[in-house]
């Protein structure tokens, strides 16, 4: 997201969090729009805590020092301004993820390719259904001294999970790993994690999960926000409202880092960022927009590395609505109606049609047949066996999304051609929630995206395909039954085979959405950053980082 979107993201949690306090939302639907738009929820308190929109950075990204001030230390710009304290489990904000990476490690790691290595545990192993054995390093500590046990890793997953049973406000953590487990001390270094029923997504959403200290989660959730207490290869320097400054932790378990410091700097004016990354006064800048790529390339001294994200971007039917909820027919007319490639191309980068309704790098995600594109001819023939044409209205917020406003009116060029009738209406933030949720559901079909925080499929489809499907309205025994085995199946290829069936059913059968793109993710760096790589899950590692000559 760009410095706009930022700016809207900011406004959609503001707005979405006055709806929950009113109780015209629930705190699930909460949890769910908000990561409908690639921001994921902070708990109200901490919203309020934030206060309103930051201008944070300023408009000059000169302050603090030009190119992270020596071949030791790193600056980064960053455009999500940072959140009101430090627990890692009660928000779902990428910029949360991203600096906590740092801070702290997790019992798996996720790769640059999105696949899992060890991290705090050596190995690990299946022993029942609902049952998982971890062994952990020895020698790993926390950055105030204490060492690592199978007592912090138990506290940390019953804790994240919801098994700890606090009642005083669930954490966001909890959402995501919906199953809740217990931990059990086998000895020192061997931990056993027991769900609650069996849990598919235990390893991916372990990768997400950052290991706390027991003794920092039994002084409560005071000493959680106060300040970090990781095993990471950095830890927290200085904590200022818009600078973060991390200082290298010469005890990681992997060696000391090569930079000494890295200073996250947040700077919401996308161009402002690349300004500073071209005059050499930062060294990495994140969230560059797909029309900013050709500008560094054609400087000097600086490279844009990009990425296709696993966030994909839908037109999305209601499917407990006419014209479309009741029929399949018009669904997969709209689908043949759709230049898919040209909208992919309007938003550039490294953005790719989709093939799936699961997005890029998402685990057992299949290209899909068929391959829908702009058949008029096909369009037709579907809509007139289907009893059209048919009337129906087109909603889409305006800014989030790069260039939602020119998709859409794309889209309704190419259905009117097709012989809908399609009306377009683009809304502010604001107003567009409103569509989402009002009583009167207002609207046939809408234009939105899902970003994804774990590489499983679970958290991909559920939210929004599995009935209720929230503001999908989806109602589908089958893809219902799949998705639900999909999430409790602990065998991997068992687990591909369901998810197999599940894609094939939503792309030709069932096409309760017409996925149109997957996203782009761009950073901008200095010639002279070396081993830095761009996660498709945003998050960055400065472990291997250095600065050369």
């Amino acid at each position: 997201m760009d410095a706009a979107q930022d700016d809207r993201a900011r406004e959609a949690l503001e707005v979405a969090d006055r709806k929950l306090r009113r109780g015209e939302i629930s705190r699930r639907d909460f949890a769910r729009l908000t990561s409908m738009l690639g921001i994921v929820a902070v708990a109200p308190t901490a919203l309020a805590a934030c206060g309103s929109k930051a201008t944070g950075g300023g408009t000059t990204a000169a302050a603090g020092g030009g190119g992270g001030g020596g071949k030791d230390s790193l600056r980064f710009l960053v455009g999500e301004s940072f959140w009101a304290n430090w627990h890692p489990y009660n928000h779902t904000a990428q910029i949360g993820f991203k600096i906590q990476r740092n801070l702290f490690d997790r019992l798996v790691e996720v790769q640059p390719d999105m696949s899992l290595e060890p991290g705090l545990a050596e190995s690990w192993r299946q022993i029942d259904a609902r049952t998982w054995e971890f062994k952990l390093r020895r020698g790993v500590t926390f950055h105030e001294g204490q060492p690592l046990t199978a007592e912090d890793v138990k506290a940390s997953v019953e804790l994240a999970s919801g098994f700890d049973g606090d009642k005083r406000e669930p954490l966001a953590m909890a959402a995501t790993w919906g199953v809740p487990h217990k931990g059990e001390v086998v000895d020192e270094l061997t931990v056993r994690l027991i769900g609650a029923k069996p849990f598919g997504p235990l390893l991916n959403t372990l990768a997400i999960t950052d290991i706390l200290s027991a003794e920092d989660i039994a002084r409560g959730r005071t000493t959680l926000e106060r300040r970090p207490n990781g095993t990471g290869a950095f830890k927290l320097a200085d904590d200022k409202p818009n600078v973060k400054t991390l200082e290298r932790f010469d005890d990681h378990y992997r060696g000391p880092a090569r930079l000494r410091t890295v200073t996250w700097e947040f700077i919401q004016d996308s161009q402002t960022r690349l300004n500073a990354l071209l005059a050499g006064q930062a060294d990495v800048i994140d969230r560059v927009e797909p029309d900013q790529l050709s500008l560094i390339e054609r400087g000097d001294g600086a490279q844009a590395i990009s990425v296709t994200a696993p966030e994909i971007q839908s037109m999305w039917f209601r499917m407990d609505k006419d014209p479309f909820g009741s029929n399949a027919g018009l669904r997969r007319a709209f689908a043949w109606s759709l230049d898919r490639e040209s909208m992919a191309g309007l938003v550039g980068g490294k953005a790719a049609t989709a093939d799936s309704h699961l997005a890029s790098g998402i685990e057992f995600r299949a290209p899909q047949q068929p391959a829908y594109a702009f058949d008029p001819e096909r369009a037709r023939a579907e809509l007139a066996r289907a009893g059209g044409p048919v009337s129906f209205e087109l909603g889409s917020s305006t800014g989030f999304y790069p260039k939602s406003k020119e998709i859409c009116e794309l889209a309704q060029q190419n259905l009117e051609e097709v012989g809908f009738t399609c009306r377009l209406t683009l809304l502010e933030l604001a107003a567009w929630i409103d569509m989402l949720f009002g009583r009167g559901r207002p609207g046939e079909v809408f234009y939105g995206g899902w970003g994804n925080l774990t590489k499983d499929p679970d958290f991909a489809l559920a939210t929004l395909l599995r009935s209720p499907g929230a503001w999908t309205g989806a109602n589908d025994r089958t893809s219902d039954a799949l998705i639900d085995a999909g999430k409790t199946e602990t065998d991997a290829a068992a687990r591909e085979r369901t998810y197999g069936r599940l894609q094939e059913h939503l792309w030709s059968e069932l096409v309760p959405a017409v996925p149109i793109v997957y996203s782009d993710l761009s950073n901008g760096l200095r010639d002279n950053v070396r081993g830095y790589e761009v996660y498709p899950t945003f998050v960055q590692d400065f472990w291997p980082v250095e600065i050369s000559g």
